[in-house]
C-alpha cells in the first residue's frame, strides 16, 4: 500500500495483462486531491453469484454498495458514475442507453449502435459506448471528479 499525501505531484506508469497479452505501459502526472470517505473509483467484476467489487489495488472490497440498482438482465452492459451513483445502462434493446438515478427513475439517455461495451470517465464527465465496429463518446452534463 503507498500513502498519498495530499498536494504532492505522483508519477504513474501501469499497464493491464491478461493471461500473456499485455497493453503498452501508460504513463500519468498528477497531484493527489483531498483524502476520500470512499474509494475514488471501484473496479468491478461479474460472477454467477453476483458483482465482485475491488479498490485501485485490486484489493476485494467486502461491504461496497453502489447508490443505484443493478440492471436485472445479468449480460446487459451497465457502468455507474460514481459521482452521481446513476446507472446507465441497456435494457429494452441493445440500441438504447438508459439512466437510472438512485431513486430507481429510469430515462431514456441515447439511442445509437448497437451496444456491446460502457465505460464512464467521470472526470471527464463523458460516457464511451462500444460496439462492434465503433466507439463513440458522449459528454454527460453532470459529472464532476471533486468540489
Amino acid at each position: 500500500m503507498v500513502s498519498v499525501s495530499p498536494g504532492v505531484q505522483y508519477h504513474a506508469t501501469v499497464r493491464a495483462c491478461v493471461m500473456t497479452v499485455c497493453s503498452p505501459f501508460a504513463s500519468a502526472i498528477n497531484s493527489a486531491f483531498a483524502p476520500f470517505n470512499e474509494p475514488p473509483f471501484v473496479l468491478f467484476n461479474r460472477t454467477d453469484d453476483g458483482i465482485d467489487f475491488f479498490d485501485s489495488l485490486g484489493l476485494p472490497l467486502e461491504q461496497y454498495e453502489i447508490g443505484s440498482p443493478l440492471p436485472v438482465e445479468p449480460t446487459s452492459p451497465f457502468v455507474v458514475d460514481p459521482t452521481t451513483q446513476w446507472l446507465y445502462t441497456i435494457e429494452t434493446d441493445e440500441s438504447t442507453v438508459f439512466r437510472i438515478r438512485k431513486d430507481g427513475s429510469k430515462f431514456r439517455f441515447l439511442d445509437t449502435v448497437t451496444v456491446h461495451f460502457l465505460a464512464i470517465m467521470p472526470k471527464y464527465a463523458v460516457i464511451i459506448i462500444a460496439s462492434d465496429y465503433i466507439i463513440l463518446s458522449y459528454r454527460l452534463t453532470s459529472s464532476f471528479d471533486q468540489v
